[in-house]
């Protein structure tokens, strides 16, 4: 009995997991099992151990009663040794976790009155969001060492805190992923932690599964229900890219078809039995009414990830947990980057763990290591770090810009002061000899949980009971010795002490005598034995070598951290086909005894073996998923560094041809549905060994279907927006192919070659874009065949317009459309004639064309047509940039063909652009409006809807203004952004947020909702780099904070926003000449609004010449700005007690503009009457009655429409008027009116000025 006894293992087997995710650890800890040996229950604070018959050790979940004298209720998981001492970061989450509930509760509480919340969702240009005290944002960084316990930390705050919360309070939703670990840091696959964690979230939602933190089946069901009604089909198609398991979540309401099949291992794909059908030939989901390219693709998934955590993030707390982001791919660090920049994600806090960067790039952690190959590869290792440390700049960089709240924890080793109190704890447990009985399972191999006070176990004979009890006999001098050896070994690292520790009881280092009660050591021997190793991964390569049942683990880890009992089997079955040809295969593969391939039954004893043994521990999430597949239990590896030792047990050579043979096995036995699931994973394997490939004479076959796997799974990476990851598969697929591939495989290889340009456009790599392109126009085929990389070729050249003068892009067009026999004339004056008989033609057709007759036009489909027309398309867009006279030749052009042929897609904006020609430089505004209503009717005859953002901004930008009200136009330019937005049109998408913010500041919004509006809008247009909307937005945000009195000047832009003396100036192209007439506009509107006339009229002459007015034809400005420039002209003539000789010029500017806006209203221009009424004003004042009666007119007017800033600015003008014919008391009356007018508007500058103007009077 004593022999039995000889020790009790109080070290947990199933350790803490760092390189699973927190849910799976507890999961994995919790579930019950046949093949456990114990099992826990964790309201016992009793040690709970299971005895083995032959008495050597003892396995299962350990729980210690942390300082047991002091009678302490919280019991302390071994497994969860990172804990110890962290009770200040413990405090740290808890607060901003906190922080982040209470705000939700706050925010809510303002907006219970508000019955228009759910709409104002759909777009942050609805939007009256005031500054909040919270920060509605909290990133969390935890470094450290591998094995210091940043998982334990995060996944204490999901028990300790949001766990432990009542179900009457409000708490968060906790969702947890894990990043990929790899080997090329190029290879990274597409979102895998951020994928994991969404998928984590998704799971909770979908099946309510016992990981739910947050709220009750209600609660979920409504969430789901606001899902399924905000996210659009557009939206859940791409997002099922990133996040496969979201179909189920909003089947049936928005995906067409359920889910058939769920991933079993959470890898980044599609529904496997949809994968086909909703895959098109480019590899990315076939979305309806959607057809962009892949910059346009990235956009759509970048807005889609933003809109999915906006819904989630306003109905519910949330927390992300993302472990391994030294392993993240630069896609899922630009996430996260744009989840906390945006204003609109509110109640989400994400907590990121990674190892140290020095750590991760060197690749042991901080730990020598003998064995360097265990790790990746340490220059892939170096550029992932430098990467995430790059990357983590940029984050701390932005929160100047926003209030994000950023925490960062490093969690270093353990001291030898720490270990020591740690080994006092776990030697507070003693055993003794007890008479006492106690039941006990039949075979010993399991027991039943004891009290507090006592453990029992009964022996084989069953007549005697070991008694586990508490002893005290232990300071902290007695085991110090003890603490400083494992301090010496492990560096003090949490993991490694665990291992270290559970390696001594091994090998009787460190026993329990029987007899007295104690624990026994040597730390002389701990501290000299060379079996004991200083290294965690040579512990575990110990461990692994030691154990038959782990030669399966190297072929494990080739799948990834996570795998299932059908990955392994089916494996081994299919690499038994080449151990003749590899030294591990066939020493792993046969078994000696009966010198055949290793059964079945072998390998999952082996398995089971291994989760004994705490080396892998089963994954409840992912073997849920496949519930379909029975008996198909799905096992993540225990810890990173088992992975790694698995890896290690082979030279890099081995290693290196094993991954390739898996990535074979997998090729030749997967069918397309499961291929299409592991794709990033065969393919990386594959890519290990290229050399292996058979070579381009012999191998053609087998070297195109390798090609044709690595195009696809760049493909699948360009619907992640993971374009460096795809240009590296494109690359391997057309280095693959073989010699007469173009002969064999044209259509596969042209796709390959397309495909490679488009990603290297996106990158910006233009010349290697270029190169791939030439080599496809060059062949001698269909001009069809070519036409994808002309269009890359023009959007290439049109990507160097805004700083060249865009010939090469308007050649590229003029020269595909005259293959196409679409010529254009090529002298000037047959240019200028075509366009005046088109516009004289079109002039005439307009006034018998019937909107209605579209309808009774086809919609195009014959291939050449739409070529012709695409490229038309990008003609009429390239010539805009160039200010070229060929624009109303290419809108004409289209038109006829439009007419002739059929609608497309580019009809609608050719209309439009056609309507701006009759419009403002022919003064036809009823036949613009019939063009501008046609090219509406238009947009809902195609499935297409890349354009549709493009032709609504077009048509309320430059042509609905003439003849409708300003107001109108918000509503349809909102919902212009968000489908721009959702279709990738991003550049029109911004113009449309620019111009809707304008329109409402023009009629009435307060300043201090035109600051918020600008403040998101700016953050979205330099997230996604749309550079022109961005600077001519920023100058007039810098007039708007002046007028706030946030700025210091009051003319000069020269603030927070913006400095006019950074900004660029007369440089010879459009852009530049746009950013100019920007700069002046904004000055021309502050200086009205705060009376600096004079340098007001100076700013408007500039920004209404001709050449200006030239570059922005027609838009909704140009009356606006007209109409300041004569008031300030009308303004310093009128308050001058004396003429001079600047005035007849000022004079003949206010007239000039005067006598145009009086003709525009003639023909149906309405939005600017009242400021029409007060220019009559500031010209009688020759006639003083007239002026006031004109002046009261004009006050009404404005406040009639809500204008309020013009009601105030209408009084302001007429209490001069009054002072300068000295009647000071209605003067002073007026004046004060209008200190209210502008109070209102938030003006809080001027309306300071005007109070000093009061007292002076």
């Amino acid at each position: 009995r004593e022999m039995r006894a000889y020790t009790i293992m109080l070290l947990s087997s199933s350790s803490s997991s760092s390189s699973s995710s927190p849910s799976d650890s507890s999961s994995s800890s919790s579930s019950s099992s046949s093949d456990h040996d114990s099992s826990t229950t964790d309201q016992e604070p009793a040690s709970v151990a299971a005895w083995s018959a032959k008495g050597s050790t003892l396995t299962g979940a350990v729980l210690l009663q942390p300082g047991w004298q002091s009678q302490k209720q919280q019991s302390l998981r071994f497994d969860q040794l990172g804990l110890v001492n962290r009770e200040h970061e413990q405090r740290v989450l808890s607060t901003i976790y906190g922080a982040m509930v209470k705000g939700f509760i706050q925010r809510n509480r303002n907006k219970s009155g508000d019955n228009n919340s759910k709409s104002k969702e759909l777009d942050y240009t609805k939007a009256k969001a005031a500054p909040t005290t919270t920060s509605p944002c909290s990133f969390v960084l935890i470094s450290g060492p591998s094995g210091s316990g940043k998982s334990a930390l995060v996944h204490d705050l999901k028990t300790r805190t949001i766990d432990a919360t009542p179900p009457s309070e409000i708490k968060a939703f906790f969702a947890s992923g894990k990043c990929n670990i790899t080997q090329d840091a190029k290879d990274n696959e597409p979102y895998s932690g951020i994928r994991a964690a969404l998928m984590h979230l998704c799971d909770q939602l979908a099946m309510g599964d016992d990981d739910a933190a947050a709220g009750d089946e209600s609660g979920r069901s409504e969430l789901r229900r606001v899902l399924r009604k905000q996210i659009s089909s557009e939206e859940a198609s791409i997002l099922s890219n990133v996040i496969p398991n979201l179909q189920e979540l909003l089947t049936p309401t928005v995906l067409e078809q359920p889910l058939q099949k769920q991933h079993s291992n959470g890898s980044l794909t599609s529904n496997v039995s949809a994968a086909s059908s909703a895959l098109d030939s480019t590899g990315m989901r076939q979305e309806s009414r959607v057809s962009t390219g892949y910059r346009e693709h990235g956009d759509r998934l970048n807005f889609a990830l933003r809109r999915f955590l906006r819904v989630i993030t306003k109905h519910t707390p949330l927390v992300l947990a993302v472990d391994d982001l030294q392993w993240a791919d630069a896609t899922s660090l630009d996430i996260i980057q744009a989840w906390l920049s945006d204003t609109r994600i509110a109640s989400l806090m994400i907590v990121g763990c990674y190892r140290s960067i020095q750590a991760a790039a060197s690749g042991n952690e901080g730990i020598a290591t003998s064995n360097v190959e265990c790790s990746p590869d340490a220059a892939a290792a170096t550029e992932t770090a430098t990467m995430l440390h790059t990357k983590l700049q940029e984050i701390e960089a932005s929160k100047r810009q926003r209030s994000i709240k950023i925490v960062r924890m490093q969690l270093e080793d353990m001291r030898v002061e720490q270990i020591n109190e740690l080994l006092l704890e776990l030697f507070s447990f003693g055993v003794q000899l007890s008479t006492s009985s106690s039941s006990s399972s039949s075979d010993g191999d399991s027991e039943s949980v004891g009290t507090r006070q006592s453990r029992n176990f009964r022996d084989d004979a069953g007549d005697s009971v070991i008694e586990a009890a508490p002893t005290a006999n232990y300071d902290a001098d007695s085991v110090s010795d003890l603490a400083r050896a494992i301090h010496t070994k492990t560096a003090g690292n949490a993991y490694f002490i665990q291992q270290f520790l559970q390696s001594l009881t091994q090998q009787r280092l460190l026993s329990f005598d029987v007899e007295s009660k104690q624990w026994a050591w040597d730390a002389n021997r701990v501290a000299s034995d060379s079996t004991v190793t200083s290294n965690v991964i040579d512990l575990m390569l110990t461990k692994l070598k030691q154990l038959n049942a782990a030669k399966i683990l190297p072929v494990a880890a080739c799948i990834g951290s996570t795998f299932s009992f059908a990955n392994v089997n089916t494996l081994i079955r299919g690499l038994s086909i080449h151990s003749s040809h590899s030294q591990f295969c066939n020493a792993t593969l046969f078994n000696k005894q009966t010198s055949g391939i290793i059964s079945t039954s072998d390998i999952k004893n082996m398995i089971r073996r291994c989760e004994k043994e705490g080396l892998i521990e089963r994954n409840r999430n992912a073997t849920k998923r496949s519930a379909g597949t029975k008996g198909n239990v799905h096992y993540s590896f225990a810890h990173d560094k088992v992975q790694e030792a698995a890896h290690a047990l082979l030279p890099p050579d081995q290693l290196s041809e094993l991954k390739y043979r898996v990535g074979e096995v997998l090729l030749s036995s997967l069918s397309p549905d499961e291929l299409d699931e592991k794709l990033f994973v065969v393919a990386g394997l594959i890519n290990t060994r290229l050399d292996l490939v058979p070579d381009r004479r012999h191998g053609a076959n087998r070297r195109m279907k390798i090609a044709m796997i690595n195009h696809k799974a760049g493909l699948k990476a360009v619907g992640c927006s993971a374009f460096s990851t795809a240009s590296t598969y494109f690359k391997n697929a057309i280095n693959l192919l073989p010699e007469d591939h173009w002969k064999q495989n044209f259509r596969e290889s042209l796709d390959m070659y397309n495909s490679a340009a488009q990603c290297e456009s996106v990158l910006g790599n233009r010349p290697q874009a270029r190169k791939y392109c030439n080599k496809v126009v060059a062949l001698d085929c269909d001009i069809l065949d070519k036409v994808k990389a002309y269009h890359t070729l023009i959007d290439i050249a049109r990507a160097d317009a805004a700083t060249q003068s865009g010939t090469e892009c308007i050649d590229l067009c003029l020269s595909l459309l005259a293959k196409f026999g679409c010529r254009f004339p090529k002298t000037a004056l047959g240019r200028s004639m075509a366009t005046i008989v088109g516009i004289l033609n079109l002039k005439r057709t307009t006034k018998k064309f019937n909107p209605d007759m579209i309808l009774q036009l086809d919609v195009v489909s014959d291939p050449v047509d739409v070529a012709v027309g695409t490229t038309l398309g990008k003609l009429a867009m390239a010539t805009m940039i160039a200010s070229s006279d060929l624009t109303p030749l290419v809108c004409l052009k289209t038109t006829k063909q439009t007419l002739k042929d059929g609608v497309s897609p580019h009809s609608a904006p050719a209309f439009q652009l056609q309507g701006l020609l009759l419009g403002f430089f022919l003064g036809d505004f009823k036949g613009a409006k019939r063009l501008g209503d046609t090219s509406l009717r238009m947009l809902q005859m195609t499935d297409d809807r890349t354009t549709c953002c493009r032709t609504t901004v077009h048509y309320y930008t430059f042509n609905f203004h003439w003849t409708g009200r300003h107001e109108d136009a918000l509503e349809p330019l909102q919902r212009a952004f968000k489908v721009g937005m959702e279709t990738g049109d991003v550049e029109f998408a911004m113009w449309a947020a620019h111009t809707s913010t304008a329109v409402k500041l023009y009629t009435g919004s307060s300043l201090a909702e035109i600051d918020e509006l600008m403040a998101t809008g700016t953050a979205l247009m330099k997230d996604f780099r749309q550079d022109t909307t961005y600077a001519l937005t920023l100058c007039s945000w810098q007039s708007i904070l002046n007028l706030r009195g946030l700025g210091q000047f009051t003319t000069k832009l020269i603030g927070d926003a913006f400095d006019e003396r950074e900004a660029r100036v007369n440089e010879d192209s459009n852009l530049a000449m746009l950013c100019d007439m920007s700069l002046e506009s904004a000055r021309l509107f502050a200086a009205t609004y705060f009376g600096e006339y004079r340098f007001g009229a100076e700013a408007g002459i500039k920004c209404t010449n001709k050449e200006t007015l030239k570059v922005i034809a027609g838009a909704y400005t140009i009356p606006l700005m007209m109409s300041h420039l004569a008031l300030c002209c009308y303004a310093v003539c009128n308050d001058d007690t004396k003429k001079h000789k600047h005035h007849r010029k000022y004079r003949g500017h206010a007239q000039r503009c005067h006598k145009q806006l009086k003709a525009w209203r003639k023909k149906g221009h309405q939005n600017l009457l009242h400021l029409l009424t007060l220019l009559d004003a500031e010209e009688s004042h020759s006639k003083p009655s007239m002026a006031e009666w004109n002046y009261r007119q004009s006050i009404e007017e404005a406040k009639s429409r809500g204008v309020v800033q013009d009601a105030a600015l209408g009084e302001e003008r007429y209490a001069a008027f009054l002072l300068k014919i000295e009647d000071k008391g209605r003067a002073r009356s007026h004046l004060e009116q209008a200190i209210r007018w502008y109070d209102d508007w938030g003006a809080s500058k001027k309306v300071e000025m005007l109070r000093g103007q009061l007292s002076d009077m």
